[in-house]
């Protein structure tokens, strides 16, 4: 038997198996006074709580640059209806590297399912392959394969200025990698000392050197004890500055690589029978290729894969001497492996192309032909939407499930007999626009000069249940800066909310799906018969849930509390909460036996402290060792995206990288901005390696370390000579309109004023616009400097008041809520006397409108400016309705100069 099919029957069968258990063991007595519909109607109307949650972020591009920023919109909905959450009140973003480490680690609030976030990228991110993470605590008890996770790209232009190409050959006894280095002018870096490390699990497993050869060739050997390691290398580039890659491992597998799935789970002898096949090249990516299925008699049936490498046909099976070969180009022939052949069982034949009815046919063996009753019923992760009872009278049967009123997405059509135990299943996929008005996008102009105002109405076609509301969120990027069919084909809300959140692993080019204003509900039904598969997680009528994770309405501080002597507190103490600024304004909670203690559902910033104190019931504060518990982020399983995640990021994208180059240096020359190489020597980088500085630790006008800060009492007295420039407040000794940064949290000028000094490790001092730009602070933008400091480890808690011996209270500073920025939206030309444009617009992203609100006079409206370069724009509109009507609008506007 095909070992993969066999896995899979099994797998199906034991998983509805345990669910249907309890559910069966909770309502055995039901099944005594009433039949198996009954029971599953009650499924669907007793339901207590919601099941799912999903999130889909809009991004304004799917492309960056080292110091540009991502622009978030989350939204938020709740099961297969995809109406807006408002479960979760909390959502975690995380951006994670291509070394598998988060880089960003965000919490953000989400009202009436809907959000706003933004990551500043750091000017030295290490280019490659990022994970843009998103999930709420509560969808933490479902498997993290349906948590949002998309594969991002970032170059670096900025520090890196490099371009490598690397080449992998898979040997028997283990791998050579064959990397060229060149500077973005295209010329070889020769002679480079090169250092290589072997990472497994965030670890250094081993290293090795290497020196590039005159054409820049540097070759890598690891045996196979190193295969799967990831490998990080540094080298020196053109202006001496230390840059870091990063290679991802390669795995050889066979070419092309074919797995054969029977609907339903099962192939069954002298009855129809429908094959699904999958055909993937050695990175997991979709081939177009020939399948033929072959008898003594000859062929009896092909497949022939779509793109994506997908495909499924009807196969008669009258005896078991049929084979299966894949053929490629050349016309010749490998074997693939054949599913097992039952002579006795059930298969299934879904028709899942009309949206009015359902038609699905049961073929029966002949010794399982007893007249007995099965169920079919049409559900979503358990709730039921359709059920049907038949009898096992013939070898096919047939029933039909009307689709009226059955919400969009991924559904499971389950067979069960008459123990309501599972028989067969299949997931299908469902769409129809139905009564929903369509959107429609409508500019005021067909042609824009540069720099020229459009104006952008958004409406629902009339009739149609147009007067509805819905939240959406558009993006205007320039298409020289992202390639459309990056946009076109990566994912989407469409692809999101009604496909991947509930199909498992790799969904290649999900947009793929999604064309225009039409759905590929073909390509979408051989996904289903290929991966669409999902545990039946059935909702018991009686049910009383025990999950692990609860439904956050905001955030936590939970930890444990003893005598300041060790051992437990007495009986009526408790836990009192005092915002730092703020003390009438305070929470108390009890603490259990066991020095237990949780202050739930808060709402604070990031960077807002708190003072903790222990007080019995007289009110009286009570010396005691108090320890909050360290947040837990959520498991990094590996990418389900695996197989889009590329090497040599910058090579692979060097038109966009070049671009976003020849911006920097006309900015420069336009005096606009000015965008400078900045080195910076290891050796007398005084700044903490830990800093949260934009444009990377060091870069900045002044930099001070510890020693600096020494014998003064304020800022002015210990850098003021230094830091020439910076205007000083004589009676506080702080910095006149400064931006205050605290190990990445900003705070306001009376924070920044009780600073204790000797918590700090570094200051950074940013003047300059090179510096500034990282921050949307630049030429008349106040304030004029930004002041980065970075806390040394472990003072953190002090760092805002000198320490105290005293046990009876303690300064918490705890990770808050990041409240979004705002995108910067240029409403005027700047021009001098002669009426001449002074200051040089070269947007990527041109506009980022986030909270569009289509209210019930059906429309909506937004403007924003073309920049100085023609070309064509990209107009991005996402969002969805309060029915969970999911809607997506791609328009091109078309720019020509001035």
């Amino acid at each position: 038997m095909n070992l993969v099919t066999e896995n899979r029957e099994l797998l199906v069968k034991a998983r509805i198996h345990v669910v249907l258990s309890l559910f069966l063991i909770l309502n055995a007595f039901r099944l005594a006074a009433q039949d198996g519909i009954r029971v599953l109607n009650d499924l669907a109307t007793k339901e207590k709580q919601p099941f799912q949650e999903k999130l889909y972020l809009h991004i304004d591009k799917p492309l960056y640059s080292a110091g540009e920023t991502i622009w978030i919109k989350v939204y938020g909905t709740i099961g297969v209806e995809n109406l807006l959450s408002n479960l979760s009140k909390v959502v975690y973003i995380e951006l994670i590297d291509p070394l598998d480490e988060r880089v960003v680690f965000i919490k953000i609030p989400l009202v009436n399912g809907l959000g706003l976030a933004d990551i500043q990228l750091n000017g030295t991110s290490i280019e490659g392959s990022y994970r843009l993470r998103a999930y709420s605590n509560w969808m933490r008890n479902a498997d993290g394969q349906f948590f949002y996770d998309r594969p991002i790209y970032i170059t670096n232009g900025l520090t890196d200025k490099t371009l490598t190409s690397t080449h992998t050959i898979q040997q028997d006894n283990g791998t050579d990698y064959r990397i060229q280095l060149k500077n973005l002018q295209g010329e070889t870096l020769s002679n480079r000392p090169i250092q290589f490390e072997m990472m497994e699990g965030g670890y250094v497993r081993n290293k090795k050197r290497g020196k590039t050869d005159d054409n820049g060739l540097v070759r890598l050997s690891l045996d196979k004890k190193h295969q799967g390691h990831m490998i990080r290398y540094y080298f020196e580039n053109d202006e001496k500055s230390s840059i870091s890659k990063v290679i991802r491992p390669v795995i050889k597998q066979d070419t092309p690589n074919v797995q054969l799935f029977p609907e339903g789970g099962k192939l069954l002898m002298d009855r129809p029978n429908r094959m699904a096949a999958k055909v993937v090249d050695d990175k997991g990516l979709g081939l177009q290729a020939k399948l033929e299925f072959r008898s003594d008699t000859g062929i009896i049936a092909v497949i022939e894969t779509n793109p994506l490498g997908m495909g499924a046909e009807i196969i008669p099976i009258a005896d078991y001497s049929i084979r299966a070969f894949v053929v490629d180009q050349s016309g010749a022939k490998k074997e693939v492996l054949m599913p097992c052949i039952h002579t006795s069982g059930y298969s299934l034949l879904v028709d899942a192309q009309d949206t009015t009815t359902l038609s699905v046919q049961l073929n029966v063996s002949d010794d399982l032909m007893n007249n007995q009753t099965v169920y079919f019923v049409l559900h979503h992760l358990g709730k039921v939407f359709k059920t049907s009872k038949e009898q096992l009278s013939a070898t096919e049967i047939t029933t039909s499930l009307p689709l009226t009123g059955i919400p969009n997405g991924v559904l499971t059509v389950s067979v069960l007999d008459e123990q309501l135990m599972p028989i067969a299943e299949r997931p299908v996929f469902r769409y129809t626009s139905g009564s929903v008005a369509p959107l429609s996008v409508i500019l005021d102009k067909e042609i824009y000069n540069t720099r020229e105002k459009v104006n952008v109405t958004i409406e629902w076609a009339q009739g149609l249940n147009s007067a509805r509301i819905g939240t959406y969120s558009a993006s205007v990027v320039h298409l020289s800066a992202v390639d459309a069919e990056m946009i076109d084909e990566g994912a989407n809300i469409l692809s999101t909310l009604l496909l991947s959140a509930d199909v498992k692993g790799f969904i290649e080019k999900p947009g793929f799906y999604f064309p225009g204003d039409s759905v590929r509900t073909q390509d979408i039904d051989y996904l289903m018969l290929t991966q669409g598969w999902r545990n039946i997680n059935w909702i018991h009528i009686d049910r009383e849930d025990s999950t692990e994770y609860a439904v956050e309405h905001g955030l936590a501080l939970a930890g444990h509390v003893k005598k300041s002597g060790g051992g437990n507190l007495d009986s009526d103490t408790k836990m009192q909460l005092f915002p730092a600024h703020d003390y009438l304004n305070y929470r108390e909670t009890e603490i259990d036996k066991d020095g237990r203690f949780a202050f739930k559902d808060l709402m604070f910033l990031d960077g807002t402290e708190f003072m903790l104190s222990v007080v019995d019931k007289r009110g009286k504060k009570i010396r005691a060792k108090m320890d909050l518990d360290e947040e837990q982020p959520s498991d990094l399983p590996i990418s389900r995206n695996l197989p889009m995640e590329r090497n040599d990021i910058n090579e692979l994208f060097v038109d966009q990288l070049r671009r976003v180059q020849h911006h920097f240096q006309q900015l420069a020359e336009d005096g606009s901005i000015l965008i400078e190489a900045v080195v910076v020597d290891a050796k007398r980088n005084k700044a903490s390696k830990r800093s949260a500085n934009f444009n990377g630790p060091g870069n900045a006008d002044y930099v001070f370390d510890a020693s600096d800060l020494q014998g003064g009492t304020t800022l002015q007295q210990c850098i003021e000579y230094e830091a020439i420039g910076v205007q000083w407040n004589s009676i506080t000794g702080n910095p006149l309109g400064a931006f205050y940064v605290v190990d990445g949290v900003p705070i306001d000028s009376a924070r920044a004023s009780m600073i204790n000094l000797d918590a700090l490790e570094s200051i950074e001092v940013l003047r300059s616009d090179r510096y500034l730009f990282a921050y949307n602070l630049f030429n008349d933008s106040k304030p004029r400097v930004v002041f980065i400091m970075t806390t040394k480890p472990g003072a953190k808690g002090y760092a805002f008041s000198r320490p105290s011996l005293r046990t009876d209270t303690k300064l918490i500073n705890p990770q808050g809520l990041y409240i979004s920025r705002i995108f910067y939206k240029p409403v005027h030309l700047e021009t001098d006397q002669a009426g001449q444009v002074q200051k040089c617009d070269l947007r990527t992203t041109i506009h980022w409108e986030p909270s569009i609100v289509i209210n019930k006079s059906g429309k909506a409206q937004f403007d924003f400016y073309t920049s100085d370069e023609p070309g064509m724009y990209r107009l991005v509109i996402e969002g969805l309705d309060l029915y969970g009507a999911v809607e997506r609008k791609i328009v091109d506007v078309h720019v020509r100069e001035k």
